[in-house]
């Protein structure tokens, strides 16, 4: 069990960070598509404000996600692994996998306060 729980929370980190900044990477790139400046390609394209914004989100989002994560996982694979026959856990593993996702998603368009605003 530790090593379950050690490995849900050490994998979660690069993981959900990579998804955070994946995430805030493509918005920014799309609202500034989107904002007519494609006609100038990239002299316009700000990569420091997408990076800090990536950053920032990350800084915000991570640890409570991070914390969900282990407070999801860790009891999904203990009573998995305790409970379900070997050919039921890929199906409940999916299944939980839907609503994490679901819930990350959410996460990720939530729009978070920075100081600039």
């Amino acid at each position: 069990i530790a090593w379950r729980v050690f490995g849900t929370v050490v994998y979660s980190v690069p993981n959900n960070a990579a998804f955070f900044t994946y995430g805030t990477c493509v918005h920014h790139t799309v609202e500034w598509w989107d904002h007519g400046q494609q006609q100038q390609i990239l002299p316009n394209f700000d990569i420091m404000h997408m990076l800090s914004k990536a950053r920032s989100k990350v800084e915000a989002e991570l640890p409570t996600t991070v914390v969900n994560s282990a407070k999801l996982w860790v009891p999904a694979h203990f009573v998995s692994f305790a409970l379900l026959p070997c050919h039921v856990r890929p199906i409940a593993f999916n299944v939980i996998g839907i609503f994490w996702n679901c819930y990350l998603s959410l996460v990720q368009h939530r729009d978070i306060i920075t100081h600039e605003e």
